[in-house]
Parts: C-alpha cells; sequence; structure tokens
C-alpha cells in the first residue's frame, strides 16, 4: 500500500470535539479522535483498522473466505497511516492555537513500540501520576511549540 492513497479527512463534529478519517479508496482504515478542552487538545483515540476490508476475489476463493477458511482481508497497521493521522492532528492543532496535545497509553495498549512510536512523533511520554485511572499506563505530551519530525517520503 502507498501511504499517498491515504488522504485524511477531518470532521468537527461540534465546536469541541473532531475526528480524523483516514480514509483510501473511498473506505475508512483509521481514525483519531479529539476534545478541545480551552488551548488544549485532547488525543481520546487513534487507531488504524487490521483486518478492515474484504478483497474482492472470484468463485471458489470468495466462498472460501465466506467460510473462513482462506483469510481475504488487509491489515492496514504498520504502513504509514498512524503517522499521517497523528501528523495531521499536529498539524490542526497548531492551526487552531492549541498549546498542546495529550493523551493517555492505556495498560492494555502500553508497548515498546508504541512509546517509541509516540517519542518519534515528537511526543513526551511520561508515567501516570497518582490518582489516575488504573487502567492508565503512560501520558503523552505533545506541545505545539515543538517542531514537527521531518517527513519521510514513504512508498509502501
Amino acid at each position: 500500500m502507498k501511504i499517498s492513497e491515504v488522504i485524511i479527512e477531518t470532521v468537527w463534529k461540534n465546536d469541541y470535539s473532531v475526528d480524523f478519517l483516514a480514509i483510501r479508496r473511498g473506505d475508512q482504515i483509521g481514525h483519531a479522535c479529539c476534545t478541545l478542552d480551552g488551548r488544549r487538545m485532547r488525543l481520546e483515540d487513534i487507531k488504524v483498522y487490521d483486518n478492515h476490508r474484504r478483497v474482492k476475489l472470484p468463485g471458489l476463493l470468495r466462498h472460501l473466505c465466506f467460510l473462513g477458511i482462506f483469510s481475504c482481508r488487509r491489515n492496514f497497521r504498520k504502513n504509514g497511516v498512524g503517522t499521517k493521522l497523528l501528523r495531521q492532528v499536529q498539524e490542526k492543532a497548531r492551526a487552531i492555537g492549541v498549546e498542546e496535545v495529550c493523551g493517555d497509553i492505556t495498560r492494555s495498549d502500553l508497548t515498546n513500540w508504541l512509546v517509541s512510536w509516540y517519542e518519534q512523533q515528537g511526543f513526551l511520554v511520561l508515567d501516570s501520576e497518582e490518582g489516575d485511572s488504573d487502567n492508565i499506563a503512560k501520558k503523552i505530551i505533545w506541545r505545539v511549540t515543538c517542531m514537527l519530525p521531518e517527513r519521510k517520503e514513504e512508498t509502501k
């Protein structure tokens, strides 16, 4: 998959809630959901779908897919879609005058890879604080005054 095939649509649900939708060939393959609280944008959720879209196959292969014998879905993860979504969140935050983007990494989502990915995108990754939900493992913060990481042209 070429990351250039993915477009990010920004959808304002109301004055304080905005979604970013990753679209490829007319299908939504990921999203980022944010809320605004004064000069802060909170990243509530970011997800790139795996096993999203059924591949169109002829005859017997389509039948095997229907029966679950043969996998016919595409995994969109690890192709730069999440990075493109997060970059759009950062650019929108800067454009509307937000001072920081923040969020949480839950214990169930916590991996070294995810922590490293947020750091590569310019986020500070901090330990959770006393009083946070038991489900919160780390906090992420990106201050708008920080430079965005350089874009890499991807050809996946």
